[in-house]
């Protein structure tokens, strides 16, 4: 159980404090903390430990499916928003410039999953779209991105240019609508 415990803050504490955390990091923790704890309970035959135990097991549990739910509703999101920037894509003038705006880069009631900031325009190409777009967002991400980072007025001056559709992405969670155009 000692080992569980120490594997945790090894598995967890390292990651965090370079990084910031994120769920993805804390699937092995979780794994080898309940290790632990079912180390602990085999040994404790009291009946306040098993109920903490099932209590414990009940709420993980249920913030599993919450989170297998989250991925789920982030998955339909995805794709909404990519058929929506092929439909935006064909639609446009040849001459046009597409840029999709603000698509979300975490998802989720804890902004823990991960959707766009990496392979957007990998996940277009692959969906038959081609690589057509140009990818802005307006806010910081919360984790690393490939995705450019521009201000409201350059987004203004090139809506006012003309030749550039812009897709907004950034519907708030759990709303899902398709995108809207700006």
């Amino acid at each position: 159980a000692r080992f569980a415990l120490i594997a945790v803050v090894l598995d967890l504490v390292l990651p965090t404090l370079g990084t910031g955390f994120n769920q993805r990091y804390a699937y092995l923790g979780s794994a080898f903390a309940a290790l632990a704890l079912a180390a602990w309970a085999a040994r404790t035959a009291k009946p306040h430990v098993l109920l903490f135990v099932l209590a414990l097991g009940g709420a993980w549990t249920f913030d599993s499916l919450t989170d297998a739910e989250e991925y789920a509703e982030a998955g339909r999101r995805a794709t909404d928003l990519s058929i929506e920037a092929c439909l935006k894509r064909a639609e446009a003038p040849a001459n046009a410039t597409v840029v999709l705006l603000d698509f979300s880069d975490v998802w989720g009631r804890e902004r823990d999953i991960p959707v766009f900031n990496w392979g957007l325009a990998e996940a277009l190409d692959r969906g038959g779209c081609g690589r057509a777009f140009v990818l802005w967002r307006t806010r910081a991400f919360a984790t690393s991105t490939d995705v450019e980072l521009v201000t409201p007025d350059r987004v203004r001056a090139a809506k006012a240019s003309g030749a550039v559709v812009i897709v907004r992405g950034d519907v708030p969670f759990p709303a899902f609508p398709s995108a809207r155009d700006e």
